[in-house]
């Protein structure tokens, strides 16, 4: 375009960029004119400016590490070489009977407390204790010990491995530890089905955002075992997604003699799709004292049809579907002229901790998510709304006088209801 409005434009960008290109040289030294001499500070300066702000930082630390690691050493030598003095020892350089000063009386290693000063003027910070409430216990004795000495000691002693251990599972952002505990639970519990393993793997790369929906192998094996204790012989289930919830109910029904019936309620086809296919793999759900049935659409409307005909009441029920709808379910199914629960019946809650987010549902929490006004995303308020429903959910439970309720903290929270 510029060639066509005036010729002369691009030989004056071309003379421009080679008189760029002459300053650039002549900056880096190769040109006639030479940089000004520089002092040794403006050189510092110049090479700090160059360096990035996180190599800077590293230096320092390594530095910090350097001086103290030397001068521990220097500690440790000199308070090998001088113990330090007991209380009331003898100080006088006087010489012996026997023409030798009297050296004076040094403390035991171990009665040893005295550590070196740091090299910096300011003192350090002392780290606060994470868990002062087992900081504050106090270690019981018994009176009657012959060796109470020894006793506390050793008490003290794992107190103090205790405290120091106990914070990192209790902390928040420990997620590592918590893990760590569920792997080990799972080894020592009953193994997962290949098939049950197999299905998580599919949800996995079918629905890879949702996948995180699926129970886990140890609250699978928890289900499985509650059917059994609870000898229940109609068992229903709101939320089937991919159905690994519904295969372990499956599996404590056909563990039994009586065997029983299952309905699963799904309001998404895709997830009712693959919990089908997986069905018809299940040796449980072939069983012939066993009845399996997966209603689609939404689970309301389906227990609403369901009250209106029911015969036989359900002594268990699982619910894992719409967490902001979870209170108008168990209403629903505890209202007696429904019908849908028997007496003594267990009603299952999944996910009622909702990644912890309850914990920002009480004032305290609330105080300390939006202060000073702070603002979430739309994903972040989303989530939160949710687990304020579930907050006001469990609460409820807690005081309903129809019911008695324990929540466990297994995965992402379970509570276990039985109805009086």
């Amino acid at each position: 375009r510029w060639r066509r409005r005036n010729p002369l434009d691009g030989a004056v960008y071309l003379l421009w960029i080679a008189h760029c290109w002459v300053l650039r040289q002549m900056n880096k030294g190769g040109g006639v004119s030479k940089k000004r001499p520089t002092s040794a500070v403006e050189d510092a300066k110049s090479k700090k400016k160059d360096k990035k702000w996180w190599e800077v930082k590293r230096e320092k630390k390594k530095a910090r590490r350097d001086t103290q690691g030397l001068f521990r050493e220097k500690g440790s030598a000199e308070s090998a070489d001088v113990p330090p003095l007991a209380e009331g020892a003898d100080t006088n350089d006087e010489p012996d009977s026997e023409g030798h000063k009297q050296k004076p009386t040094a403390l035991a290693p171990e009665d040893s407390k005295q550590k070196p000063a740091a090299l910096d003027s300011k003192p350090r910070k002392k780290k606060k204790a994470k868990n002062k409430a087992m900081s504050q216990h106090a270690t019981y004795t018994p009176a009657h010990s012959a060796n109470a000495g020894a006793v506390e000691d050793k008490a003290g002693d794992l107190h103090q491995q205790f405290t120091a251990v106990q914070p990192k599972i209790n902390s928040v952002g420990s997620s590592t530890n918590l893990n760590a505990l569920e792997e080990y639970a799972e080894r020592h519990s009953d193994r997962e089905p290949p098939l049950l393993a197999a299905l998580r793997a599919v949800t996995k790369k079918a629905m890879p955002s949702a996948a995180h929906m699926t129970s886990g192998p140890l609250q699978g094996r928890l289900l499985k075992s509650l059917v059994g204790i609870k000898g229940a012989k109609r068992v229903l289930e709101i939320g089937t997604f991919c159905g690994y919830s519904a295969l372990c109910l499956a599996e404590g029904l056909a563990a039994s003699k009586a065997g029983g019936s299952l309905l699963t309620l799904e309001i998404d086809a895709e997830a009712a799709a693959i919990a089908r296919d997986h069905f018809a793999k299940s040796e449980a759900m072939a069983c012939e004292n066993v009845q399996a049935e997966l209603a689609v659409g939404p689970a309301m409307e389906t227990l609403e049809k369901l009250a209106k005909k029911i015969e036989n009441p359900f002594d268990m029920v699982f619910m894992d579907a719409d967490k902001r709808q979870y209170r108008a379910y168990y209403d629903f199914l505890l209202d007696p002229k429904n019908r849908l629960l028997a007496p003594g019946a267990l009603l299952l809650c999944d996910n009622v901790l909702f990644k912890g987010l309850v914990l920002n549902s009480t004032p305290e929490g609330k105080a300390a998510v939006y202060k000073k006004g702070k603002k979430l995303n739309y994903w972040a308020q989303r989530h939160q709304d949710i687990a304020d429903d579930l907050h006001s959910f469990n609460a409820y439970v807690a005081t309903d006088p129809r019911t008695e309720a324990v929540l466990v903290p297994l995965r992402d929270g379970l509570t276990v209801v039985r109805c009086l």
